[in-house]
């Protein structure tokens, strides 16, 4: 049962949830302060990108606070130059060239989990920090292995994560995205690199109250992992199959606004989609996650459509649409 039917099996006032992910466009001030609080809600995750320059990738968290990492490195988390701090509905970014030079243009993706308030979580055989936005599907987790890489790790959402994206924040390392979408069992890509997905038996599959952080093996490093479960109408993580052709649909039950590619049995680049930056037709503004690229047209022929329920492919290019190779999507609705 998806997370919303079984809200509404509970509730049958329940629907989709609204004000959980939105899109911001945004100009950089600097040496002023930028403030950007037109978001639906308060986000709790944002995702910053400098779309005019060749620029990291922010990554913050209310969780985490201003400690800054960048979804295309490996490097540890560190204090967000010049300052940084989630504001209502927003955030605010002082006298700094990170996410705020002078006249570039950036987009902000944000998702809410629990306002920033925290709560111990002891499902797992480790004891971990969780906000959880049960309704939306989406939760931060944070904590520290025990040394043994098969202990468990409370996520609080209630059901089963499609995705989890997690990472080392004091240590040098990947960003490691696991999903069970393909076949069920666990298959990890990582984020900031572009090779094909890998089939692993040693990470068991997440439960409706806990996951298994093996990607740093037997250590005793903290960790931050962003969990999200399917939505109906709102999120849907999943995957196809490539046909080599101009018109391929996919069908993910919504129209998104933001969509990531993974290709998964290819190396390629990661790509990032959405409807505010390009529209909903032949959207062909693209941004890299696993690299710094200022935003471009990636010559994907007529790119892509975002249709009332899902998407289409307009180009047989390999990147997203090469004949039998398979793609991992991760599709997002503004729900206002």
């Amino acid at each position: 049962m998806s997370l919303t039917n079984r809200l509404a099996s509970m509730d049958p006032g329940v629907t989709t949830p609204a004000d959980t992910f939105d899109i911001k466009l945004y100009d950089g001030n600097r040496p002023s302060t930028v403030t950007v609080n037109s978001f639906n809600f308060s986000p709790d995750l944002v995702v910053i990108k400098d779309r005019d320059a060749n620029d990291f990738w922010s990554v913050l968290d209310t969780t985490r606070g201003q400690n800054v990492m960048s979804w295309d490195a490996t490097d540890a988390q560190s204090n967000f130059s010049g300052g940084f701090s989630f504001v209502s509905n927003g955030f605010s970014v002082t006298n700094t060239g990170q996410a705020n030079t002078n006249g570039n243009k950036y987009v902000a993706y944000g998702w809410r989990a629990n306002g920033g308030t925290t709560s111990s979580n002891s499902d797992g055989d480790i004891t971990s920090t969780v906000q959880a936005n049960v309704a939306a599907g989406f939760s931060i987790v944070t904590h520290t292995n025990s040394g043994n890489k098969s202990d468990s790790v409370g996520h609080g959402l209630g059901v089963a994560p499609k995705m989890l994206i997690t990472k080392k924040y004091n240590t040098t390392t990947n960003w490691w995205i696991y999903t069970t979408v393909v076949d069920g069992s666990m298959d990890y890509v990582i984020m900031n690199g572009n090779a094909a997905k890998v089939d692993t038996s040693t990470v068991s599959v997440p439960t409706s109250s806990v996951f298994y952080n093996e990607s740093g093996g037997a250590d005793s490093e903290p960790y931050v992992t962003y969990c999200f479960a399917d939505i109906d109408g709102l999120r849907k993580i999943g995957y196809y199959t490539g046909d080599g052709g101009t018109s391929h649909s996919i069908n993910v039950g919504f129209e998104p606004d933001f969509l990531m590619f993974i290709p998964i049995s290819n190396g390629d680049n990661r790509m990032v989609f959405d409807s505010v930056r390009g529209g909903t037709s032949n959207n062909n503004k693209v941004l890299f996650p696993n690299l710094n690229y200022s935003e471009r047209n990636p010559n994907l022929g007529n790119g892509l459509n975002f249709t009332s329920t899902g998407f289409d492919l307009l180009s047989s290019d390999g990147a997203f649409n090469g004949s039998s190779k398979t793609y991992m999507y991760w599709a997002e609705k503004i729900v206002t």
